[in-house]
């Protein structure tokens, strides 16, 4: 089989969903779930369930046994106090138990608490007391371990944050990260608040939501996040989300620091030609590298915490390329249309995606590429020890923490596991270009000896199944 490929349906020039509607139906291998968001209301909400392996959905009329439930807390208790704020805040934990019980039973759930104007903190009673409540009534309806998240990117959960201890620079292989591979109980001693209050009801998750374009070199830290969490769970089922956009939050120093706060949201411009008409284009947030991303879903996502939650929010878009889409009330992204012989903008009902959705190609990709991976299904995946040319071999460490090392040393890594003759393997290296001087001979070798020897591309995955 050697290099696996993208899927077959992959249109770049197409701004569409596409493996939502034409992937091939199967299951993942080592129970890997992953959710995503559908965009088109053209989409059989039954037909969509399974394809490209993904079975999860945030969409109001997908069945609850394939739905992901993005919980808000303003939906909770809908409408405002007297003083115009949200009431949630001001109920008491009874009051979000009774919320927690009217609720149905659903694939899985997460949720934004934390934010917005009706904020509830996850060590609030309140909060504490709805999970709990979500929890009894999975376990009343025979789901003995339901997929219940804690808010997505909760602030008790562990974070890296530019190698930073206290707010001085460590370093990756600073005494403090390292320490985190030790042991069980050290990965544990980074989260307290959630491994004494959440864990066993809660399950975890780590966000990736860019700061910035210099995104390459986060790779390593959210791969580190992600092997921090795991490390730590003590559940039978231990796994942890990922959960992303495609979107940069901020581009930092292109604007005033006086700006308004809505203003990350609308920092680009990004056209689009339509025929001869025209140009519609939408002002909105940056997004960042789609390998990048293939590559994080895969390794991070799948390989690592055994699921990926897709992040966006839930507008409608047409399939037409030759209509556009009309900003609507409450739009982060504007859109604008210009005509070299005044033809009225094309609205379509609604008109195609003002952003690439293609975004959603690389969850779909990653799917495609760890089906390739099904011969070792439930084998644990492990670094390899690997060199690049004639260099050195790079060992793996004993205690698993090789990512702090390739960070420091702006290197790649190398993961892979066997079973009965089957060899698969991952390479990946961030801090190499894309271009012809990014390219790697790497050889990697398994632990009974078994060797491969490849060509790399820098900053794209490379998969491999032999």
């Amino acid at each position: 089989m050697a290099r696996i490929g993208l899927p077959s349906y992959l249109d770049f020039a197409n701004w569409c969903q596409q493996g939502i509607r034409v992937a091939p139906k199967f299951t993942l291998p080592d129970g890997v779930k992953v959710a995503v968001i559908p965009k088109h209301p053209d989409l059989n909400l039954t037909d969509i369930v399974g394809r490209g392996g993904v079975q999860w959905f945030r969409a109001n009329n997908v069945a609850d046994s394939a739905k992901l439930r993005w919980m808000e807390s303003k939906e909770m208790f809908p409408g405002f106090n007297p003083g115009g704020e949200r009431p949630g805040r001001q109920k008491t934990p009874q009051q979000w138990v009774d919320v927690a019980n009217s609720m149905p039973l659903f694939a899985a759930e997460i949720d934004e608490f934390l934010e917005g104007e009706a904020n509830i903190d996850t060590q609030d009673s309140q909060y504490t007391s709805f999970k709990q409540a979500r929890k009894a009534k999975y376990q009343a309806g025979g789901v003995s371990d339901p997929e219940i998240y804690l808010c997505y990117g909760a602030l008790i959960l562990y974070g890296a944050r530019g190698w930073k201890v206290d707010g001085v620079y460590q370093g990756p292989l600073g005494t403090y990260y390292r320490n985190l591979y030790s042991s069980q109980s050290a990965a544990r001693n980074t989260m307290p608040g959630y491994f004494n209050v959440h864990e066993g009801t809660s399950l975890p998750n780590v966000k990736y939501y860019p700061e910035g374009p210099a995104t390459a070199p986060e790779f390593y830290e959210k791969l580190h996040e992600m092997e921090v969490m795991m490390k730590g769970l003590n559940i039978a089922n231990p796994r942890c989300a990922y959960v992303s956009s495609q979107l940069i939050e901020s581009l930092p120093d292109t604007i005033p620091d006086n700006r308004p706060g809505w203003d990350t949201h609308i920092l680009i411009y990004q056209g689009r030609q339509v025929g001869t008409a025209g140009k519609v284009t939408a002002q909105a947030h940056p997004d960042w590298d789609w390998d990048q991303q293939l590559a994080m879903y895969l390794i991070i996502g799948l390989m690592t915490g055994k699921r990926v939650i897709a992040w966006d929010d839930t507008s409608q878009y047409g399939t037409d390329p030759v209509t556009i889409y009309q900003s609507q009330p409450g739009d982060f992204h504007i859109t604008y249309w210009s005509s070299p012989n005044g033809t009225p903008p094309p609205y379509g009902n609604p008109g195609y995606p003002p952003l690439r959705l293609t975004w959603y190609e690389a969850i779909y990709a990653a799917c495609h590429i760890y089906k390739q991976f099904e011969r070792t299904a439930g084998q644990n995946w492990q670094y390899l020890k690997f060199r690049v040319g004639d260099g050195p071999w790079i060992e793996p460490q004993a205690d698993g923490s090789d990512v702090l090392f390739a960070a420091a040393n702006s290197r790649g890594i190398a993961k892979g596991r066997f079973y009965q003759g089957a060899y698969d393997f991952v390479y990946y290296n961030p801090s190499k270009p894309k271009d012809r001087t990014g390219y790697e001979t790497i050889t990697v070798e398994f632990s009974n000896g078994q060797q491969y020897t490849r060509t790399c591309q820098g900053r794209v995955v490379n998969p491999f199944a032999e």
